[in-house]
C-alpha cells in the first residue's frame, strides 16, 4: 500500500529521524532476536511493573513491581504468589500496598530510592492486583508467562489482546507490555514480529500523530485506525519517533524551535 501523497512528506521525515536515532544508537532501536527466559518470578515482577506503569514515573513503577514481589505473597514455592494474592484479604493487599516502599529511617533513607506507596492511587491497585490474581489463575493456569508462551510472530497482537484482559491493563499499558516484551526481550520472535507490530496510542503517540497531521483526531482508536490505513513499511518505528517526540518536545506547550519533525508539521491544535 502506497501512502497518501499528502502524508509522504511527514511519514519521510519520520523514517529520516528514525535512521539517526538507530545510528545514534538510542535505547529501544535495537530488536531482540534470541527470547529471554523469563523465570516465574521475573514474569510476575514484569506483570506487576506493567499494572503500576501508569500515573507515576516508570522508574517507580517497575521498582514497585519488583519490591511487591519478592517481600509479599510468599509461599514455599514461587508457583504460590498468585494463589495466595488471591486468597489474601483486600483489606490485607491495600495494607501492603499503602506501607509499599516504607518509610525512611532518622537519617532519611530505607536503603531504598523510594519510600510511601507503591502506587498514589494504592487502594484501586489494590483491587486490581486481587482480580487479576484470579483471572491470571483461572485463563493462565497462574504463570503469567502463559500470556506469551507459544505466540509466534504472525499472532504477536495475541499478546496485546490478552493484557487488555486484565483490570486496569488498557490499550496504552497492553501495547506497552506487548512492545517490551518483544522489541527487549525477544518474545514471540523478536525482530521477526518487528512488522507486524502496530503503534501504541499512548499520549505521546496521540499528540504528534494529531499535530503533525498525520491522523484527524488524537483519540487511540482514531490513531489505531487512521496509521493502519497508511501501510506504513513498519509502525514500530514510527511509534518509536512520535514517542520521542512527544516525550522531548511535543509537550502541551511545544517546543518547535528544536524539534527534528518541525519542518513537516502541521502544528494542529497549536495555538
Amino acid at each position: 500500500m502506497v501512502v497518501p501523497t499528502e502524508k509522504s512528506t511527514i511519514v519521510s521525515a519520520i523514517q529520516k529521524h528514525h535512521g539517526e536515532m538507530v545510528e545514534n544508537g538510542e535505547p529501544w532501536t535495537e530488536w531482540r532476536q534470541t527470547p529471554y527466559r523469563f523465570t516465574r518470578k521475573r514474569a510476575d515482577e514484569f506483570f506487576v511493573g506493567v499494572l503500576f506503569d501508569q500515573q507515576q514515573s516508570a522508574d517507580r513503577a517497575w521498582d514497585a513491581g519488583v519490591h511487591l514481589v519478592r517481600n509479599h505473597f510468599q509461599g514455599e514455592d514461587a508457583d504460590d504468589f498468585w494463589v495466595i494474592v488471591s486468597q489474601t484479604s483486600i483489606a490485607k493487599i491495600k495494607s501492603i500496598m499503602s506501607t509499599g516502599f516504607g518509610r525512611a529511617d532518622a537519617q532519611g533513607t530505607n536503603n531504598l530510592d523510594w519510600t510511601g506507596p507503591y502506587h498514589r492511587y494504592h487502594n484501586n491497585m489494590s483491587k486490581y492486583l486481587k482480580r487479576n490474581a484470579e483471572i491470571i489463575l483461572d485463563q493462565h493456569n497462574g504463570d503469567v508467562r502463559n500470556i506469551w508462551r507459544r505466540v509466534s510472530s504472525k499472532d504477536v497482537d495475541l499478546i496485546y489482546e490478552r493484557f487488555l484482559e486484565f483490570v486496569g491493563i488498557g490499550p496504552a499499558l497492553a501495547k506497552m507490555a506487548q512492545f517490551i516484551l518483544v522489541r527487549d526481550f525477544g518474545i514471540a520472535g523478536g525482530v521477526d514480529s518487528k512488522r507486524f507490530m502496530r503503534v501504541k496510542p499512548d499520549v505521546h503517540v496521540r499528540r504528534v500523530a494529531e499535530r503533525l497531521g498525520l491522523v484527524s483526531k488524537g483519540t487511540p482508536c482514531v490513531v489505531t485506525r487512521e496509521l493502519d490505513a497508511l501501510g506504513l513499511e513498519s509502525q514500530a518505528d514510527v511509534d518509536l519517533v512520535l514517542f520521542r517526540v512527544g516525550q522531548r518536545y511535543c509537550h502541551r506547550t511545544p517546543n518547535c524551535k528544536v524539534c527534528p519533525l518541525t519542518d513537516t508539521c502541521a502544528r494542529s491544535g497549536v495555538s
